[in-house]
Protein backbone atom coordinates (compact mmCIF):
# COMPACT_ATOMS: atom_id res chain seq x y z
CA UNK A 1 0.00 0.00 0.00
CA UNK A 2 1.12 3.49 -0.77
CA UNK A 3 -1.18 5.91 0.65
CA UNK A 4 -0.32 6.41 4.59
CA UNK A 5 -3.68 7.08 6.68
CA UNK A 6 -3.24 9.99 8.85
CA UNK A 7 -7.04 10.54 10.34
CA UNK A 8 -10.27 9.59 9.94
CA UNK A 9 -10.59 10.29 5.61
CA UNK A 10 -7.41 11.80 5.79
CA UNK A 11 -4.31 10.37 3.57
CA UNK A 12 -0.29 10.99 2.87
CA UNK A 13 1.42 9.77 -0.07
CA UNK A 14 5.27 10.12 -0.33
CA UNK A 15 6.24 10.53 -3.39
CA UNK A 16 9.82 11.08 -5.92
CA UNK A 17 12.66 13.61 -4.93
CA UNK A 18 12.49 16.72 -6.94
CA UNK A 19 15.17 18.75 -8.08
CA UNK A 20 14.93 23.05 -7.58
CA UNK A 21 17.64 25.04 -8.20
CA UNK A 22 20.27 22.18 -7.78
CA UNK A 23 18.72 21.33 -4.38
CA UNK A 24 16.38 17.82 -3.92
CA UNK A 25 13.59 17.90 -2.53
CA UNK A 26 10.90 15.39 -0.86
CA UNK A 27 7.67 15.79 -2.40
CA UNK A 28 4.18 14.35 -0.34
CA UNK A 29 0.70 14.36 -1.79
CA UNK A 30 -2.36 14.48 0.67
CA UNK A 31 -5.49 13.14 -0.13
CA UNK A 32 -9.32 13.57 1.61
CA UNK A 33 -12.07 11.53 1.17
CA UNK A 34 -15.02 14.26 1.15
CA UNK A 35 -18.61 13.92 1.99
CA UNK A 36 -20.34 11.81 -0.76
CA UNK A 37 -16.45 9.65 -1.43
CA UNK A 38 -15.03 12.56 -3.40
CA UNK A 39 -11.59 12.49 -4.03
CA UNK A 40 -9.85 15.79 -3.27
CA UNK A 41 -5.96 15.54 -4.12
CA UNK A 42 -3.20 18.14 -2.71
CA UNK A 43 -0.55 18.33 -5.10
CA UNK A 44 -1.08 15.67 -7.20
CA UNK A 45 2.42 13.22 -7.35
CA UNK A 46 3.56 11.25 -9.76
CA UNK A 47 0.27 8.59 -10.65
CA UNK A 48 1.33 4.69 -10.79
CA UNK A 49 -1.44 2.08 -11.77
CA UNK A 50 -1.41 0.94 -7.32
CA UNK A 51 -1.85 4.01 -6.70
CA UNK A 52 -5.31 4.96 -9.39
CA UNK A 53 -5.94 0.92 -7.68
CA UNK A 54 -5.59 2.51 -4.31
CA UNK A 55 -7.46 5.61 -5.06
CA UNK A 56 -10.82 3.83 -6.34
CA UNK A 57 -11.45 2.01 -3.45
CA UNK A 58 -11.60 5.37 -1.61
CA UNK A 59 -13.75 7.04 -3.83
CA UNK A 60 -13.97 9.12 -7.33
CA UNK A 61 -11.27 11.60 -8.24
CA UNK A 62 -13.53 15.20 -8.03
CA UNK A 63 -10.55 17.72 -7.31
CA UNK A 64 -7.32 18.31 -8.40
CA UNK A 65 -5.05 20.69 -6.28
CA UNK A 66 -1.70 22.94 -7.21
CA UNK A 67 -0.97 24.89 -4.12
CA UNK A 68 2.01 26.81 -5.49
CA UNK A 69 3.61 27.76 -8.50
CA UNK A 70 5.69 24.57 -8.18
CA UNK A 71 2.78 22.17 -7.49
CA UNK A 72 1.94 20.71 -11.44
CA UNK A 73 4.60 18.75 -12.32
CA UNK A 74 2.79 15.42 -12.28
CA UNK A 75 -0.77 17.35 -13.24
CA UNK A 76 -0.64 16.27 -16.65
CA UNK A 77 -0.83 12.31 -15.44
CA UNK A 78 -4.12 13.56 -13.76
CA UNK A 79 -5.88 15.05 -16.37
CA UNK A 80 -5.41 12.56 -18.19
CA UNK A 81 -6.54 10.08 -15.66
CA UNK A 82 -9.44 11.82 -14.35
CA UNK A 83 -10.55 14.15 -17.29
CA UNK A 84 -14.25 15.25 -15.26
CA UNK A 85 -12.07 16.03 -12.26
CA UNK A 86 -11.91 19.81 -11.51
CA UNK A 87 -8.23 21.26 -12.18
CA UNK A 88 -7.64 24.18 -9.65
CA UNK A 89 -4.38 26.62 -9.24
CA UNK A 90 -2.51 28.79 -7.00
CA UNK A 91 -2.58 32.43 -7.89
CA UNK A 92 -1.10 32.59 -10.69
CA UNK A 93 -0.22 29.45 -11.60
CA UNK A 94 -2.20 29.40 -15.04
CA UNK A 95 -0.32 32.37 -16.55
CA UNK A 96 3.04 30.10 -15.91
CA UNK A 97 1.20 26.62 -17.16
CA UNK A 98 -0.88 28.33 -19.87
CA UNK A 99 -0.94 24.47 -21.56
CA UNK A 100 -3.55 23.63 -18.75
CA UNK A 101 -6.95 24.28 -18.89
CA UNK A 102 -7.54 24.83 -14.52
CA UNK A 103 -11.41 25.51 -13.89
CA UNK A 104 -10.38 28.05 -11.14
CA UNK A 105 -8.07 29.80 -9.05
CA UNK A 106 -8.01 28.90 -5.61
CA UNK A 107 -8.19 32.08 -3.33
CA UNK A 108 -8.42 33.48 0.18
CA UNK A 109 -12.08 31.21 0.82
CA UNK A 110 -12.84 27.47 0.52
CA UNK A 111 -14.73 26.72 -2.82
CA UNK A 112 -18.19 26.12 -2.30
CA UNK A 113 -17.54 22.89 -3.29
CA UNK A 114 -15.89 21.89 -0.17
CA UNK A 115 -16.33 24.82 1.90
CA UNK A 116 -17.97 22.69 4.42
CA UNK A 117 -15.18 20.39 5.12
CA UNK A 118 -11.86 22.29 4.51
CA UNK A 119 -10.39 25.63 5.34
CA UNK A 120 -8.16 27.44 3.57
CA UNK A 121 -6.24 31.01 3.26
CA UNK A 122 -3.15 32.09 0.96
CA UNK A 123 0.00 32.53 2.80
CA UNK A 124 1.88 35.28 1.49
CA UNK A 125 5.12 36.89 1.68
CA UNK A 126 6.95 35.99 -1.47
CA UNK A 127 6.09 36.89 -5.09
CA UNK A 128 7.25 33.97 -6.06
CA UNK A 129 6.04 31.84 -3.63
CA UNK A 130 2.62 32.43 -2.61
CA UNK A 131 1.77 29.15 -0.96
CA UNK A 132 -2.81 28.13 -0.89
CA UNK A 133 -2.99 26.37 2.58
CA UNK A 134 -5.73 24.17 4.10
Amino acid sequence: MQLNQVGDEIWTYDGCEVDFYGFTFPTRMTVVRLRGADLWIHSPEKLSQELKQELAVLGTVRYLISPNKLHHLFLEQWIEAYPKARKYSAPGLARKRQDIKFDAELSECSDGEWSQEIEQTIFRGSPAMEEVVF
